[in-house]
């Protein structure tokens, strides 16, 4: 499922998805389907976020982030179409790539930017002798002594899967985001860990039950009706 909903998000097509996937063509086509049978609003969604970036202009995030597109503009200058020649069908189909791409790309980068922010602002307010020293997309990385790990890996979790991450952009999605640690004495030897307490709620579409686990759930399968949902 991973692989449909990267290649859906970055517009990849049927041959380049089912080569990732290392399946036929005919299953890369099923895989499609059904999976936009049971998330119909994904696809609908998917196909207006390509329109929009077109018809607008631009495309732009749920937080108010924008990437400028110029195909329309193009396609209304004679001038600059006959510059163009035949590569703005070729320049369409990549726009519209990264306005369905874009919004999710935006979204995730300013929630690990707002998460950098809250673990800055905590360690100064605790005057403690931590450094944020990197972030690449979705991942933080932060320098601690020794003894702080545990400490330092609780606080970060915390702030990260807070469900109001989002809230001085006017979103809360009602969902508690996920966050996973690790912890090394350099880029390469980490071990992942699971900081503090945590408890978590698993609920079935299907049959509405739930169950809690102290783990993160890795069976997706109801223990009641056996739905996968």
């Amino acid at each position: 499922t991973k692989g449909v909903v990267f290649g859906q998000i970055y517009g990849q097509g049927l041959p380049a998805l089912a080569a990732i996937l290392k399946a036929t063509k005919a299953q890369t086509e099923e895989f499609i389907s059904n999976f936009f049978a049971r998330f119909p609003v994904a696809k609908d969604a998917l196909a207006q976020m390509a329109v929009d970036g077109f018809e607008h202009g631009f495309a732009e995030s749920p937080t108010g982030r924008r990437k400028q597109f110029v195909t329309k503009m193009i396609a209304g200058d004679a001038q600059a179409l006959q510059y163009c020649g035949g590569k703005l069908r070729s320049l369409r189909g990549r726009e519209e790539r990264v306005a369905r791409n874009m919004p999710i790309q935006g979204i995730s980068s300013d929630m690990n930017l707002t998460a950098c922010y809250r673990i800055i602002q905590y360690y100064r307010r605790h005057n403690l002798p931590w450094r944020l020293i990197n972030s690449v997309y979705d991942s933080i990385m932060l320098e601690v002594p020794r003894e702080d790990a545990e400490h330092c890996c609780e606080v970060v979790q915390g702030i990260m899967e807070r469900e109001d991450l989002l809230a001085g952009f006017g979103i809360n999605p009602g969902l508690r985001f996920l966050a996973e640690m690790s912890v090394g004495t350099h880029w390469g030897n980490q071990v992942d860990i699971t900081a503090g307490d945590q408890q978590w709620k698993v609920g079935c579409r299907s049959c509405k039950k739930s169950r809690d686990e102290k783990k993160k759930p890795t069976n997706h399968r109801c223990e009641s009706c056996g739905s996968t949902d």
